[in-house]
């Protein structure tokens, strides 16, 4: 007769837990993977964030190949979803109109010290950075 297993140690973090905690596997004699969600998806992103090169290659390939038909379908969509939930989509945001004082605020770019987003922030704030930068030698002395 066989026993159900309903707990299992995780390889990674060495905690017991339910066999629901695990992905599918039939490799394993129980059928369970050897690591846990939660630390499979850390590996995943650990190992994204190390080779960042490779997925956006593979997602610019992925992207290259699809028809201009599947192009514009996914346009439509996320479209339709912003139409749909605008006040949402703007509440997280703050607009430099919103701002008391203009002449306080600069708009960081791309490219400004490789910065991802057009994230916006003091004038101060901006200063306090460009001296660190400048002094560690990421920028120049003119900020750029």
């Amino acid at each position: 007769m066989t026993d159900i297993i309903t707990t299992k140690v995780c390889t990674k973090c060495n905690e017991e837990k339910t066999i629901d905690c695990f992905y599918r596997s039939n490799q394993t004699v129980d059928g369970a993977s050897c690591h846990c969600k939660k630390c499979h998806k850390a590996d995943i992103k650990a190992w994204r964030e190390q080779n960042r090169t490779i997925v956006a290659k593979k997602s610019r390939e992925r992207y290259a190949k699809k028809t201009e038909e599947q192009k514009e379908s996914r346009r439509k969509k996320v479209r339709e979803w912003y139409n749909k939930n605008k006040k949402k989509y703007n509440s997280g945001r703050k607009k430099i109109s919103d701002a008391d004082d203009y002449s306080d605020l600069l708009p960081i770019t791309e490219r400004d010290i490789g910065f991802r987003s057009w994230a916006v922030i003091t004038s101060t704030e901006y200063a306090k950075d460009l001296t660190v930068w400048q002094n560690s030698g990421i920028v120049d002395v003119d900020g750029w």
